[in-house]
């Protein structure tokens, strides 16, 4: 809501007056009024108008009119309630301030928008509890210890916002309840949580929720569709219509409720570089599981030895996954660096677990992966001097000389017959292209044959 404000100079020439219009915009209706000092001995009844406590309150404190702002500076609390009781639309926020019980907004029906921010609400049995069709946000707040968002039992709801904020569950009385969109059957209304700790459940009914870097410590339940980024969630996830989990872990057996399904959806399960655990207990109507390849970082690409320079393939090499982490040791350099004058080509290549999940709908298994990724490394070193050449592997078994005929490969020092022999062995029996280790096995074994025979054929030049 706004005011317009506008300002109008006189002027006189010739004998005739006139008005020029300077300029004119609008301000918020909450600035209309200069701010009043409460404590909240009397209803909070003059609308647009910010209120700043100026005491600390053992009772409550009373909106009776639309457009509030009750600030607490950070300096005093409110013992009790701050209750909207009017059945008339109103709008309001309580900012900066420590609530020992509920803020609370009743309406007949149609309620406003209500907005908590820089708050804690309730030490001992604090609910944000709001009925009617306007929004819930709520920023840089603790709300405890119920901690229920409970909107609309009457009629459409609206949208539940919440950032940066705790939402403790954990009162005695309602063990595991966090954020609730009640009696919205019918109603599609949106929960988004974002950058919080939600110690309870997430249920919107038939509303839609998302949530990101959030903890979620019991399940997530809509009618709707759910959505999980970067996040943890200590229980199950019930979507309806479909179910998103990327970068996040999905821990059923961690909270409670674990005898339901980690993951249950009538529509498409889309599940991308997460954790899902107990995944014998997944239903979806389809799964699409993608892996995302690990991060190589090799710097720099380009280098250039000095005379009589030693080198360190693995200076400067590195290697991250979002499942596997820290890949480092896993990083394999085919290529050698010669002693004499030249440019050299070294390719590093780096595999991770890959991930694979069975679907309990139609008892199928998908996989994703293993993943590689790679990168190639120039190497220059000068017409003068000379140093031994370096022959490489992996990280953990590299070695700065050798044999024309030696590579190293993990964990050993072996030949082109050793490479051979091993997959001979490989080979002989079926390969279970849902085992990541046997993968990783087999493409190892394959890079090692390759540079082999590079080696080999660079001696018959």
């Amino acid at each position: 809501m706004y005011k317009a404000l506008t300002l109008f100079i006189k002027t006189s020439a010739l004998g005739l007056t006139a008005y020029a219009l300077v300029f004119t915009r609008e301000v918020p209706t909450a600035l209309a009024q200069a701010p009043i000092e409460t404590d909240c001995s009397t209803d909070l009844d003059q609308p647009d108008t910010t209120y700043l406590l100026n005491a600390n309150v053992p009772g409550n404190c009373v909106i009776a009119a639309d457009n509030i702002i009750l600030d607490g500076q950070n300096l005093y609390t409110i013992g009790g309630d701050v209750a909207a009781t009017t059945t008339a639309t109103v709008n309001f926020t309580v900012r900066n301030v420590e609530v020992g019980g509920h803020v609370t907004m009743y309406a007949a029906d149609e309620a406003g928008d209500l907005i908590v921010e820089g708050t804690t609400v309730g030490g001992a049995t604090g609910i944000i509890s709001y009925y009617g069709a306007g929004n819930v946000t709520v920023i840089d707040s603790t709300v405890g210890a119920v901690g229920i968002l409970n909107t609309g039992p009457g009629g459409t709801v609206g949208d539940i916002l919440i950032e940066g904020s705790t939402i403790r569950g954990d009162s005695d009385y309602n063990v595991g309840l966090g954020v609730i969109m009640q009696n919205t059957y019918g109603d599609e209304a949106e929960i988004t949580i974002t950058d919080s700790v939600i110690d309870g459940s997430v249920n919107g009914n038939d509303g839609s929720i998302t949530v990101s870097g959030t903890e979620v410590n019991s399940f997530i339940y809509s009618y709707n569709t759910v959505s999980v980024t970067d996040s943890t969630v200590e229980g199950y996830v019930y979507g309806s219509y479909g179910i998103t989990i990327a970068n996040s872990t999905i821990d059923a057996n961690g909270g409670p409720f674990s005898g339901n399904n980690t993951l249950f959806s009538y529509g498409p399960c889309e599940i991308t570089d997460s954790v899902i655990t107990n995944p014998a207990q997944v239903y979806c109507g389809t799964v699409t599981l993608t892996d995302t390849a690990p991060s190589l970082m090799v710097t720099p690409l380009t280098l250039e030895l000095e005379a009589g320079e030693s080198f360190n393939p693995f200076a400067g090499a590195s290697a991250e996954d979002i499942l596997d982490g820290d890949l480092s040791e896993e990083i394999i350099v085919v290529g050698e660096v010669g002693e004499g004058p030249g440019t050299y080509e070294l390719v590093y290549s780096v595999t991770d677990s890959g991930t694979t999940l069975f679907n309990s709908y139609d008892n199928a298994t998908s996989t994703s992966g293993p993943s590689t990724d790679s990168v190639t490394r120039t190497i220059t070193r000068p017409d003068e001097g000379g140093t031994e050449s370096t022959r490489v592997g992996n990280r953990s078994s590299s070695s700065s000389k050798g044999t024309s005929e030696e590579i190293l490969t993990p964990g050993a020092t072996t030949n082109v017959d050793d490479v051979v022999t091993q997959l001979k062995t490989v080979l002989s029996e079926p390969i279970n292209t849902n085992d990541p280790e046997v993968l990783k096995k087999l493409l190892g074994l394959l890079l090692q044959l390759m540079a082999a025979v590079a080696q080999l054929a660079s001696l018959k030049q």
